[in-house]
């Protein structure tokens, strides 16, 4: 009686052992994609990502996978708890960088050059929509006896935190602005 009970108890453990083996994974792995896909939240469906230094778009979201596809049209299915170890850049969600010049004139300046250097500025803007995007502001901060202080807003066509090349691109910009000025034949004129 002994005997049999002890093989019965073996059979019985070592099944339940091989289903807690089977079925602890297939757990850990759903708990693991709730956690990605509803705790976490990192991206939406339509979201642009880049995920080891790769720039995909997802397509499909579940709680065991999740679907991107990538510039080429392949789709790559990822494991929810393979992606909870990677770094992931969600591009939709980071805000576009800004930047502000303070651009100081001679307050001889007339107001049709203030309006026609608006005009070339809002043309250079768009003429490099890779670099920045066609929204600004251009407004009078402050005017004394000699100047004339304008705040130049711009928003950068880069969406994640790239600072050398937003470095670039401003001083490019800066640039630019130089030559705007020199061309209208503003004297006397200080871009910061």
């Amino acid at each position: 009686m002994g005997l049999g009970t002890t093989k019965f108890l073996l059979f019985i453990s070592s099944h339940l052992l091989l289903l807690v083996l089977f079925f602890g994974d297939y757990c850990q792995m759903i708990c693991e994609g709730i956690l990605l896909a509803i705790v976490m939240h990192p991206f939406d469906i339509g979201d642009h990502c880049i995920i080891e230094n790769e720039q995909l778009m997802v397509e499909d979201m579940g709680l065991i996978n999740t679907v991107f596809i990538k510039d080429n049209n392949e789709k790559v299915n990822c494991l929810n708890s393979v992606l909870l170890t990677k770094s992931i850049i969600n591009l939709n969600r980071s805000s576009k960088l800004k930047d502000t010049f303070e651009l100081l004139v001679s307050s001889t300046t007339t107001s049709e050059t203030i309006a026609t250097l608006k005009l070339k500025i809002a043309k250079l803007l768009g003429s490099k929509p890779e670099s920045w995007c066609d929204e600004h502001s251009f407004d009078l901060k402050g005017t004394d006896n000699v100047t004339h202080k304008y705040n130049l807003q711009i928003s950068y066509a880069t969406h994640f935190q790239n600072y050398e090349e937003m470095n670039y691109r401003r001083s490019e910009l800066v640039l630019k602005l130089r030559k705007l000025l020199e061309e209208l034949d503003i004297k006397n004129f200080t871009i910061q």
